[in-house]
């Protein structure tokens, strides 16, 4: 069993563990330049990422009349973690983590207006898509590992948590506004898909423009073969009596989570006979649920123990499986989605706050990199899983073999004994490499 690591330390402890980052004060969010810049450019291109998203599908079905094409399109998001998902969290570690974030923004910012352009006007053949759009989702990869891993080195350990809840309302806002932004755009545009892209493109390069503004710390330079690193971080999160059980719970949350939720617009149409009006209630209500989880992370992290949160936010979200198995009527089926987005996304920053506060700076890339390709790899296996069982079985039995994976995490969260931590204490850290 794994004893409270730290007693709950006051104010004054917190502000001389975090406040000082390569011997400079780590200022408050409201000060912090940083982290200001890295906010306003993630949600830039997260904003951006959801006009790609709609408008990609559209384009190719609207070109190809193909819903195969349109749908294997997002199967391809899924091969870059799994193929280079250890990889690029290694290269993290051992170069330029400004450099390799600021190259990924560059890349999707070519791609994202290339693979429009040459389809237009008949410069790439029909399968060229595939390996641009494999390309243009290796290099978001590249981008979206490499903000997890800056983070922490942006803000101090008592602002942690704070800025982690912030980034999740951006997340949330750009979900809720990205894809009705995308439609209204498309309509006043008269479809006009290169507009669209060259709009995500300018994203990524204001983002760009913000990471240069940055100054982002870099671990000291690492010697040995890129194997060898990758065994010693792969080593480092199997010793640690944190991040084991940690990313066990989190890898096994996410099998549930890839079962059903592939399943929630057949369900709707297939078992509650709901039309496009109320689905599109239902994700606008799963949207609140995110705004609550957040609100919800950012008031009570602070003040209740943090293995408690795990056992809790897995509680919430495994009712909201079993509300969502149970229910025959469609405001049930809503309100279990409403409490497993809110319990999620809760979920998400405390095991945020945890493995950011957890990880060394020597070893966050490769630790990211492994929670990501874990649980990318999970989805698309659970997703056919899910599939199947719905031919075997009736739907509801699917929502409930979810709710069973999410409490087994639970389990192994309280078998470990995370349900005692108060406090994290944080990992031993090499010194601060000179910012670049």
């Amino acid at each position: 069993m794994v004893t409270p690591l730290v007693k709950r330390p006051g104010p004054e402890v917190g502000r001389a563990a975090g406040s000082v980052l390569g011997g400079a004060e780590n200022p408050p969010l409201s000060r912090n330049r940083g982290f200001q810049n890295l906010l306003f450019g993630y949600f830039l291109s997260g904003l951006g990422d959801q006009l790609y998203y709609v408008a990609l599908p559209l384009m190719i079905y609207d070109l190809y009349r193909s819903p195969i094409a349109s749908s294997s399109l997002r199967a391809v998001e899924f091969l870059p973690t799994a193929l280079f998902g250890l990889v690029i969290g290694l290269l993290l570690d051992r170069y330029s983590r400004k450099r390799l974030l600021i190259g990924g923004l560059l890349v999707q910012a070519l791609l994202v207006v290339v693979i429009p352009l040459g389809t237009f006007r008949a410069w790439l053949p029909y399968w060229a898509i595939y390996p641009l759009a494999f390309a243009m989702a290796s290099a978001g990869l590249v981008a979206t590992t490499g903000y997890e891993v800056v983070l922490p080195s942006l803000v101090s350990r008592e602002h942690l948590v704070a800025a982690s809840a912030l980034i999740g309302y951006a997340v949330t806002a750009y979900l809720m506004l990205g894809p009705a932004l995308a439609g209204l755009l498309l309509t006043w545009m008269n479809n006009d898909y290169m507009s669209l892209f060259t709009l995500d493109a300018v994203s990524f390069l204001i983002y760009g423009l913000a990471i240069i503004r940055i100054k982002i710390t870099q671990p000291p330079r690492q010697s040995g073969s890129m194997l060898g690193s990758f065994r010693q971080g792969f080593s480092y999160i199997r010793r640690d009596r944190i991040l084991r059980p940690l990313i066990a719970g989190y890898l096994t949350a996410n099998l549930g989570a890839g079962l059903a939720t592939p399943l929630l617009l057949f369900t709707m149409r297939d078992k509650l006979q709901v039309g496009a009006t109320l689905i599109g209630l239902f994700f606008t209500t799963g949207s609140l649920g995110g705004l609550l989880g957040n609100t919800l992370y950012l008031r009570l992290a602070s003040r209740l123990a943090v293995g408690r949160q795990m056992i809790w936010t897995g509680g919430i979200i495994t009712v909201g499986f079993l509300a969502m198995g149970w229910a025959s009527s469609f405001p049930v089926f809503t309100a279990g989605y409403f409490l497993i987005i809110a319990g999620s996304v809760w979920a998400k920053g405390n095991f945020y706050y945890i493995a950011q506060t957890r990880s060394p700076e020597a070893y966050r890339g490769r630790v990211w990199a492994t929670s990501l390709t874990l649980a990318r790899i999970a989805g698309p296996v659970m997703a056919a899983t899910g599939g199947f069982l719905v031919h075997s079985l009736d739907i509801s039995a699917v929502y409930y073999v979810a709710a069973a994976f999410f409490a087994l995490s639970m389990v192994i969260s309280w078998r470990a004994g995370l349900w005692a931590v108060t406090k994290v204490q944080p990992a031993e850290t090499p010194a601060a490499g000179a910012a670049r």
